[in-house]
């Protein structure tokens, strides 16, 4: 009895410990989890896994030996059985563990919602957890007003002959003027490729677009580029130089769709929380609040608010980040609320500061962007002003097409 006590001891320490090392190698590491992890975490294990089964084994093996003599009858067979179940255990341990956790496992890297890495918070009802919301959070999400005041809309020029050829679509600027530059950005669930090569650049002082149809990978792109989610391969870089997940939460900002943050709490007490613990500009407060139309909603609980009021109240938190990643600003929101919501935006874009937001209706956005990058199946299909986007359009489809953005869409697409 007290040999396959050992022995289930000895299997169920060696499987918490490699569960532990798988995420070791992922939350501490930054290895992305896969086949590479679970290969790694097995041969890191294997020394440790062999020393105890060595050791236990040696401790068995004289009644092992002595099985056939007299008085060993009972003693000699359980030695084998243990020590077979050593060598059952190592492959437990060694080979269908690791198969099951890159099957069924998922171990992502860690936020730590207490240091200044932390990027953001996920919605309500997501099946992975990123950061928990409190009552008296040490990291709210950051607003979207920017710090300076003068607007001032980019300027875009027409598309020159060598745009509308080019099997990757831009619009005449070189990426050099880019504050943000994303590479080769690949992320895959399983056999399901979330993401392929993703690439575009995000400049200063604009409103970028990121539309698509549902499934086209918004959400992801958007978890990838703030740093929630590990990418399998590709390069974010601010400059000149490639910034990793840690270190991005100074420059950018992810506020995800259809959260409510702090849910007992008033309007009011959430907005000016974000705005002291954010060191926001106080001056435009109130100006905000007008635009907004939020003056009715200030006594009112985050949780009692309708989707398009929350989503209100989320345009109008205020942090430094200069450049924020919106997903679906507009969702929720009547025409009326729409168009004050995307003249709010407008109205504060700066050279310092720039929106990048994913809007799922392409009237929406060809009403409020200056430039757009088109995802669909994960890949990026065109990237580029309005006007370049329409002239490739019109090239790919041989004729001219209605002046409606949603044709150029689905001819780009």
């Amino acid at each position: 009895m007290v040999g396959f006590v050992t022995l289930l001891g000895i299997t169920l320490r060696n499987s918490i410990l490699m569960i532990a090392h798988y995420e070791h190698l992922v939350e501490v590491e930054g290895m992305t989890w896969g086949l590479g992890a679970a290969v790694r975490g097995a041969g890191d294990r294997l020394a440790p896994i062999l020393m105890t089964s060595i050791v236990t084994g040696l401790g068995v093996l004289p009644l092992a030996i002595g099985a056939g003599d007299a008085g060993r009858e009972i003693e000699g067979p359980m030695a084998l059985v243990i020590l077979g179940g050593l060598l059952t255990s190592m492959a437990l341990n060694l080979l269908v563990l690791p198969i099951l956790a890159l099957r069924y496992g998922r171990f992502e890297p860690a936020i730590d919602e207490f240091s200044s890495d932390a990027v953001g918070i996920v919605p309500e009802g997501s099946d992975r957890i990123r950061l928990p919301l409190r009552e008296t959070p040490t990291r709210a999400i950051p607003a979207l007003m920017p710090s300076p005041e003068s607007p001032i809309h980019p300027i875009t020029q027409a598309p020159s002959e060598q745009d509308v050829v080019a099997g990757s679509v831009t619009d005449g600027l070189a990426r050099a003027d880019a504050r943000v530059r994303v590479e080769g950005l690949s992320k895959r669930y399983g056999r399901i490729h979330a993401l392929e090569s993703v690439g575009f650049s995000i400049r200063p002082g604009e409103i970028l677009g990121l539309i698509g149809p549902n499934g086209a990978g918004k959400t992801t792109l958007f978890e990838c580029v703030a740093g929630l989610e590990a990418t399998d391969r590709g390069n974010i870089s601010f400059g000149d130089r490639p910034e990793n997940s840690r270190h991005r939460s100074s420059r950018l900002f992810y506020v995800p769709d259809g959260i409510a943050p702090w849910p007992d709490q008033p309007v009011r007490w959430v907005l000016e929380y974000c705005l002291g613990f954010f060191g926001g500009r106080r001056e435009i407060f109130e100006q905000v609040i007008a635009d907004l139309a939020l003056a009715p909603l200030m006594r009112v609980p985050i949780g009692a608010l309708s989707k398009g009021q929350r989503k209100r109240t989320l345009l109008a938190l205020i942090a430094p980040q200069p450049i924020l990643l919106i997903d679906e600003p507009f969702e929720g929101l009547d025409l009326r609320q729409g168009r004050e919501a995307a003249a709010t935006l407008r109205r504060h874009i700066t050279p310092d500061r720039t929106f990048f937001l994913s809007i799922h209706q392409i009237a929406d956005a060809a009403k409020v962007c200056d430039r757009f990058v088109l995802l669909s199946g994960g890949r990026v299909v065109a990237e580029g002003a309005r006007d370049v986007l329409t002239a490739v359009a019109r090239h790919r489809a041989g004729h001219d097409l209605p002046p409606d953005f949603e044709e150029v869409f689905l001819a780009l697409a």
